[in-house]
């Protein structure tokens, strides 16, 4: 079975955060997350206080809508995964540019393109899937407001589940909101939720940063052997990710099936990123034809060359 993803994580990350949380006693938040964010700010290239590490990508958007939303309505894409609205209680949808560029809308980098089609305010960007391209320089220069990345099983960086959100705005109030709403042992005003991430998951991660690039280098080789195998068959859009994901665009509906089918005859696994609410269907034309056109391929590190060419050829089989 090749399957569609594969945690980056090793034993060696287990064991040396093992090893240092019980050196110091401390599994809960303390300085491996300090040095974590520290890490993250200096890969960025963004100040150390704008870094704030969380629970999750999830956590990481709803502190985002707290403090950005303000009360109103958040205009969110109908292709994405729910974690990117399931914390606001009132979404206006959109299908591919939000419909009004005064109020807030969450932009989502599906494929870790780095490419945006939008360029109002206020704007909260969900990079889930873009840890390595999408850098945070260019977006305090007045692009948007806030940054959130997920650090879950699957992504380019895990810490098995963990997030950060990425913004000059995040100060102490934003970091007690994340614990609980408190500030030390003192109750603070408005209560808050425990969206922080362990010692543990944070020593991860500082493992995983320490590779990270040499990791990448390796996922990007492989979307780029998938390229040229595919170019003449597949839309021009496939494969142009960040590295997280091998998102092929077929050119029509009805090779999607036949793909999927095939490879897993070949016991390949693949993915839907992301399949559209059948509800959604007569309202969002291009949202739908992009789901209905959309393979997701194996991508992980213990891909081989060999596992390569061998889905390549069977998509291509499929398409010529």
């Amino acid at each position: 079975m090749i399957k569609v993803f594969e945690p980056c994580i090793t034993k060696e990350d287990l064991a040396i955060a093992s090893e240092k949380c019980l050196a110091t006693g401390q599994f809960d938040p303390g300085q491996y997350v300090d040095q974590f964010e520290a890490e993250i700010a200096k890969y960025l290239g963004v100040p150390r206080e704008w870094v704030m590490v969380t629970s999750s990508c999830t956590a990481a958007l709803a502190t985002c809508y707290h403090f950005l939303l303000k009360g109103e309505r958040l205009q969110a894409p109908v292709m994405t995964w729910p974690g990117t609205y399931c914390t606001v209680p009132d979404v206006e949808w959109y299908d591919y540019e939000p419909l009004d560029n005064k109020r807030p809308a969450v932009i989502v980098d599906l494929y870790g393109t780095g490419r945006f089609p939008y360029t109002g305010r206020p704007l909260i960007i969900d990079a889930a899937h873009n840890f390595s391209r999408f850098r945070a320089g260019d977006v305090y220069k007045g692009y948007a407001a806030a940054v959130c990345y997920s650090f879950g099983p699957t992504k380019q960086l895990t810490t098995i589940r963990g997030g950060a959100v990425v913004s000059p705005m995040v100060n102490q109030n934003w970091r007690n909101f994340i614990h609980y709403g408190a500030e030390g042992r003192v109750s603070k005003e408005p209560a808050g939720h425990n969206y922080t991430m362990p010692d543990f998951n944070a020593c991860i991660g500082l493992e995983q940063l320490k590779r990270f690039n040499d990791m990448q280098k390796r996922r990007v080789e492989i979307l780029d052997a998938y390229k040229k195998a595919l170019r003449l068959r597949v839309d021009p859009e496939s494969f142009n990710g960040s590295g997280h994901i091998a998102s092929l665009l077929v050119r029509w509906a009805g090779q999607r099936q036949r793909v999927v089918e095939a490879l897993k005859e070949s016991c390949i696994q693949t993915s839907h990123h992301y399949p559209l609410p059948q509800w959604f269907w007569g309202y969002y034309e291009r949202s739908r034809d992009l789901a209905s056109r959309q393979v997701t391929l194996p991508l992980h590190l213990d891909l081989t060359d060999e596992d390569v060419t061998m889905i390549c050829d069977i998509v291509k089989g499929v398409l010529s």
